[in-house]
């Protein structure tokens, strides 16, 4: 991984937003830098350099320097104008070359999905970064994943990523991206496989009908018996 200077200013003061605001017009951004045991450091950065370095390169280790010190960061948290999206404000986290850190990668998806293109399927991302522990030298810049030759029902999972010189922290069995049937379709399909044939709820009324003229002719000669019973005694 490439190491990446970037000049600093200190700040002297803190929490004022006219301050804030005029640096943004001269074109330089507020910044803090924290980490590693050292009291936080208020300083500013331009936000041309820092526009580029978010870019092409937001993992990569960056080499602060300052008048008279410098040190190894990365960035943490950007902070953004609702609206307009300027950078407004960025955190920078000293690090250590000889320490492990805990850091987030962004997946990227290239390729267009057999399930998608001839399956008419969609594609669903499940995870859109993953999280990973190494070495700062070692963070991966993104994870590319090729989806062509997904099908139909066919997904990515965590533990399907194989990465050097870092540990995977997510859990293995979520997925990461997958191809799933249309709601339409499935929908229809759930309707077909739960209903019942026609013909049965035909027979089961047919057999219905004819258990009841079983009772009812049951009942008609049973009638019968007992009238001839009845005449025999009057005679």
């Amino acid at each position: 991984m490439n190491e990446i200077v970037l000049a600093a200013q200190a700040r002297e003061k803190t929490g004022i937003t006219g301050l804030s605001n005029n640096l943004r017009t001269e074109g330089h951004i507020p910044a803090v830098v924290y980490g590693e045991g050292k009291p936080p450091m208020h300083i500013s950065v331009s936000e041309k350099e820092m526009l580029k370095i978010i870019k092409t390169a937001k993992n990569n280790i960056i080499s602060l320097k300052y008048s008279k010190d410098g040190d190894n960061v990365l960035i943490k948290a950007i902070q953004r104008h609702v609206v307009t999206e300027k950078l407004l404000h960025i955190d920078f986290q000293r690090i250590s070359l000889s320490k492990e850190i805990e850091v987030e990668v962004h997946i990227k998806l290239i390729g267009e999905a057999q399930g998608v293109k001839l399956q008419g399927g969609l594609l669903q991302h499940g995870l859109r970064s993953i999280t990973v522990t190494c070495l700062p030298t070692n963070i991966p810049k993104e994870i590319i994943l090729d989806v062509t030759s997904l099908k139909m029902g066919d997904a990515i999972r965590v533990k399907d990523i194989k990465i050097e010189k870092a540990k995977i922290m997510d859990d293995a069995e979520q997925v990461i991206v997958n191809i799933a049937i249309p709601r339409e379709e499935a929908e229809t399909v759930t309707e077909e496989a739960g209903a019942e044939p026609e013909v049965t709820e035909k027979g089961k009324k047919e057999d219905g009908d004819k258990a009841e003229d079983s009772k009812k002719d049951k009942k008609a000669e049973d009638s019968k018996k007992d009238k001839k019973a009845d005449d025999g005694k009057r005679k």
